[in-house]
């Protein structure tokens, strides 16, 4: 939830309230980074407005600036007209996507201010600075990542934790006080690649056995691990890991079961690797981690109210399309058509490059896909559950029996043996090559796993461990105390059976004490069973398991701790039963899941009761939704209190999204799904438990995996969106500069990364605000409205007439004829529901981006003069975009001479005083402003950054030849050429860099001069002319030579 109240809900609230959870999915880009970290800085900015709108202390609390303050109260306002909270609980990321992610996970977590990130990338983006010297001693790398960017992510990370006495400040207004310091729930999935790569071993069906090579690595965190003092340091390695691009930077030493130094903290509990390793770029493999991330959002609870689950897919410049497939190539299409078809092969080079953009863009399908599938499989559930809840309404005989049971309780037992045998093989093949002693692993264990049936034997002890947790027959009525025999699973799948009928409830009614009564019935059910980590602790919820689940790679290893010296059967059986369990010891487990069962059992009841009530009131008419009288529904012949043809009870699940129902259609179809589940479920709680656990066990035999009611959007976070204040640039190549030098360009110049930090925000506000604008919520709102008002249609008009209002108050412009043309559909009832509202949401953006640009166009314009007073650079387009900024105040002249930030500028005045108005641009005059500012349009090889290209040029030269010298394999008559040839590189990269920072310029100048005419007389001239331009010649050689050798010097020192 936002504004630190993740885990409390209001007990005043009406329960209207819809919450939307981000996941926040980051792809690589190398210096493209810069541009998603503007997004994350806008998501950060997003989830504390509310906060900041019900408690104006919390913006002193966080050191907003004006700008920071003024899109913070837009963004409050749009979710209060909204009634809308947002939050962020799952994030993912890949190679510098990484980077962003943990930097947002860990301000998130810790609920703090994401400001500081743009003076992260600013700085330590400099190509200058993370370049390695010419006079290191080895060059892994071009770049340098554990001296340069390491310490500084750690950095980073550190400065964001909470100052002493302050963090989310105590609220006073009653119900919404919370604690001064909020963890909110987080997961943060970053990806790697591990170069050595973890064997498994898959066995066929004739019993030899498949090997295989897994190099992608995953590293996952929860909350209680970001909470943790060495959080910092943790994540900061995982980001490096992630951002390891081959050849850029060199790959990272990722410590498994020890820790070298403070650096690089032992990461056994947050990584799925067996052992030590080094990690590459994660972008190699699993350039898109969208999979990572799906599990852990279907965990996530809810707290009691509607919740609406967006993935946003974050990527700077998507895949360019096809030719002709957009007007803009529709042209050259036709005319290629004309042509003859080229049927030549394409070159060696092509083919290999066209191999690996194959492999790094297929990654994303499969996820795809499985978003597609989940959802389908979510309305599949429903249908069937409510079909099934026909089929045996109480008092009959029940929907479950002996087979269902026995089906249900052998899948189970499988799962588990087959997850952790996979996993104790990963473990046991490392341990044979691994540097560091093994988590006690059995002596026979590498024996009989590499034999087809002493494999065969260790899962059949798995297999027969898993099931003898269970009851040996289908638990009764009067079996409720041997329920949590069944393990988490079927807990879990009963608290989301009747999350369901809540939320379901929820639409069916506005009466404020039913809905308070639905949000603490809600939470009570998810308090059934505590979470692994708050049960085990810390220390027992690593990865690969999620906050939410302890994963297989976290069960055997905590097994093989724990058993030392116990055989190879003992361990698998063991580590099967704990999987089972999901945490703690056999009685801890028992005395939860027991209470656990105890409590949903009560809570049926009096959800039943509730329900029964809501839906009596509520005057839907009775049905089945399919047009069938009550009467005529279908069933399936019973015979013996068995069920038969259950096959036939789940269709193929609806294809396509629905949309276009308005809230009273909605409101019907709610009726009849709970109709059905009040006629199922028994008054009594201990029967109600049981045709709960019924439903369960039916729909998990049936599908063969469990799903998660949770249907999920998906939405791709991109540059290529208008923006009303610039509308000339409305895409990623007119926007942003990092897309140069294969993605590196943004490191090049500091006013480059301000440029693409500034975008990143405002195309971030563009897609949150179309998030925000979900036409079905429109139509929620619209028909609460007139509900409200005892079903008058005057009472939509008024909310529409007053819902405008407000978003012109926050686009700060008059409503535009395209906008209200848009909306008209609001005021017909039975007009279709449009997917997006893309003029509206383009309006509404332009208010909170003018806010944005006003301060950001001023760090931009700093960046603009610190490249041209550092580097040399000359203005070029950007005169009159200079003359148009003022310049910032003397009290952030430190900040700006590093190109940073103007929110943090002013630093003269007391705290919480206002910043000076020249840090910030009228927000009226940011339009024509925007516009003047030509830096996305440079070019690192236009002649305004001759300079900046010939330093970068000549110092790369440097550390290529110096990395040549360097090379041991180099044959010995060759190594007196390549030192000459390093010296003189060295000498040229310092004589350049003086020249373009303007140092010694005078001797280099005069060294020059003597140089090139003394070399003229002595080519041209004999005698003694001749023999003075030999000595000029040298005279001009030493002059810039011991002015470049004394520069080299003192840069060792300095390094």
């Amino acid at each position: 939830m936002t504004g630190g109240n993740a885990e409390h809900t209001d007990e005043f609230d009406e329960g209207t309230t819809q919450e939307i959870r981000l996941a926040v999915v980051m792809t690589g880009g190398a210096s493209l980074a810069v541009w998603m970290g503007g997004v994350a800085r806008e998501i950060n900015l997003l989830t504390a407005a509310r906060a900041h709108q019900d408690d104006p202390a919390v913006a002193g609390a966080r050191d907003w600036s004006v700008t920071d303050t003024a899109v913070a109260t837009r963004w409050a306002a749009l979710l209060a007209a909204l009634d809308l909270e947002v939050s962020v609980d799952v994030l993912a990321g890949a190679s510098a996507g990484g980077i962003n992610v943990a930097l947002l996970g860990y301000a998130n977590v810790q609920d703090t201010d994401l400001g500081p990130l743009r003076d992260l990338w600013i700085q330590l983006g400099s190509l200058r600075e993370l370049m390695r010297r010419p006079d290191a001693h080895s060059f892994p790398s071009l770049l340098r990542g554990d001296e340069v960017m390491l310490p500084a992510l750690r950095s980073a990370l550190q400065s964001l934790d909470p100052r002493p006495g302050t963090g989310t400040p105590v609220s006073n207004h009653g119900p919404r006080a919370h604690s001064a310091r909020t963890i909110r729930p987080t997961s943060v999935f970053i990806t790697t690649t591990i170069l050595r790569g973890e064997t498994s071993r898959w066995p066929d069906d004739l019993g030899g056995l498949v090997r295989d090579r897994d190099h992608r690595g995953l590293f996952v965190f929860g909350e209680d691990d970001l909470a943790d003092p060495e959080g910092a340091a943790r994540l900061a390695l995982a980001a490096r890991a992630s951002a390891a691009f081959p050849g850029a930077f060199e790959p990272a030493y990722i410590p498994v079961r020890n820790s070298p130094d403070s650096a690089h903290p032992d990461m056994a509990d947050h990584v799925n690797a067996a052992g030590d390793f080094h990690g590459s770029d994660g972008g190699i493999l699993v350039n898109r981690p969208l999979g990572p991330a799906l599990q852990e959002i279907f965990d996530r609870p809810t707290r009691g109210r509607q919740v609406r689950r967006v993935l946003t897919y974050v990527v700077p410049a998507p895949n360019p399309p096809a030719d002709g497939a957009d007007g803009a190539n529709a042209a050259d299409a036709a005319d290629a058509a004309d042509e003859p078809a080229d049927r030549s092969p394409p070159s060696a080079v092509d083919t290999l490059l066209g191999a690996l953009s194959a492999a790094l863009n297929q990654s994303i399908s499969t996820d795809l896909r499985r978003i597609s599938a989940h959802n389908e499989a979510v309305r599949g559930l429903r249908t069937s559950r409510r079909r099934l809840a026909r089929l045996a309404p109480a008092g009959g005989p029940r929907l479950a029996d002996q087979d269902v049971y026995t089906t249900y309780r052998a899948q189970i037992a499988d799962r588990a043996a087959d997850l952790v045998i996979d996993t104790f093989d990963r473990i046991v093949i490392d341990s044979l090559t691994a540097p560091t002693p093994p988590d006690a692993v059995p002596a026979d264990a590498a024996r009989r796993l590499a034999d087809a049936r002493g494999r065969a034997e260790l899962r059949l002890a798995a297999v027969n461990a898993a099931t003898a947790e269970f009851p040996d027959r289908l638990p009764g009525a009067r079996d409720l105390g041997e329920l949590w025999r069944l393990g988490r699973p079927a807990v879990d799948a009963v608290k989301g059976t009747l999350i369901s009928m809540i939320n379901e409830g929820y639409v069916l009614t506005t009466d404020p004490d039913e809905r308070r009564a639905l949000s603490a019935i809600a939470r009570g059910v998810h308090g059934a069973v505590v979470a692994p980590r708050e049960q085990a602790g810390a220390q027992l919820l690593p990865l690969p398991s999620t906050p939410a689940n302890r994963g297989a790679f976290t069960v055997v290893r905590h097994t093989l701790r724990d058993l030392a010296g116990a055989s190879s059967d003992a361990v698998v059986a063991e580590a099967a039963r704990r999987w089972l369990r999901g945490a703690g010891d056999a009685q801890t487990s028992r005395t939860d899941l027991t209470l656990a069962w105890s409590t949903l059992s009560s809570l049926a009841e009096s959800l039943r009761g509730l329900l029964d009530r809501i839906v009596a009131r509520s005057g839907n008419s009775d049905g089945n939704g399919n047009g069938d009288a009550p009467g005529d529904r279908p069933r399936t012949a019973v015979a013996d209190g068995r069920l038969v043809s259950a096959a036939l009870l789940a269709p193929p699940p609806p294809r396509g999204r629905r949309t276009g129902l308005s809230l009273a259609a909605r409101r019907q179809r709610a009726a009849q799904g709970l109709r059905d589940f009040i006629r199922y479920l028994p008054a009594d709680r201990e029967r109600a438990a049981i045709a709960l656990l019924d439903l369960h066990l039916v729909t998990r035999t049936l599908t063969g995996t469990d799903v998660i009611d949770q249907p999920v959007e998906l939405v791709q976070v991109s540059s290529d969106i208008r923006c009303d204040l610039d509308p000339a640039r409305s895409d990623a190549h007119h926007k942003l500069t990092g897309l140069a030098l294969g993605s590196f360009g943004a490191f090049a110049k500091s006013s480059w990364r301000a440029n693409d930090w500034m975008w990143g925000r405002l195309d971030g506000a563009a897609w949150l605000v179309r998030i925000l604008l979900d036409p079905r919520r429109l139509v929620w709102l619209r028909d609460l409205a007139v509900e409200r008002a005892g079903g008058d249609p005057a009472a939509g008009e008024s909310w529409l007439a007053g819902f405008v209002a407000v978003l012109s108050t926050i686009a700060s412009t008059p409503v535009t004829e395209p906008v209200l043309a848009e909306l008209a559909w609001l005021d017909d009832p039975a007009a279709p529901v449009p997917p997006v509202l893309p003029e509206t949401a383009a309006w509404v953006a332009a208010g909170i981006q003018r806010e944005i640009a006003a301060g950001e166009l001023v760090s931009v314009a700093t960046a603009v003069r610190a490249d041209i007073r550092e580097t040399g650079a000359a203005v070029g387009r950007n005169r009159e975009f200079l003359d148009a900024v003022p310049t910032k105040a003397a009290g952030s002249a430190g900040a700006a001479g590093a190109g940073a930030a103007a929110d943090g500028a002013a630093t003269d005045g007391a705290a919480g005083s206002a910043e000076p108005a020249v840090d910030r641009v009228d927000p009226a005059d940011t339009d024509r402003v925007l516009r003047l500012c030509h830096v996305a349009d440079e070019r690192l090889t236009d002649r305004p950054n001759s300079r900046i290209l010939v330093s970068l040029v000549a110092q790369t030269l440097a550390v290529l030849t110096a990395w040549l010298a360097s090379l041991h394999a180099l044959p010995w008559p060759f190594r007196p050429a390549a030192f000459v040839v390093r010296t003189i590189t060295r000498l040229l990269y310092a004589a350049v860099d003086d020249a373009v920072r303007h140092r010694h310029r005078v001797t280099t100048g005069l060294g020059v001069i003597m140089l090139v005419g003394g070399l003229a007389v002595a080519v041209t001239q004999g005698g003694v002319v001749g023999g003075l331009g030999v000595l000029a010649t040298a005279a001009g050689l030493a002059l810039v030579g011991l002015t470049s050798w004394r520069t080299v010097v003192g840069s060792r020192r300095r390094s």
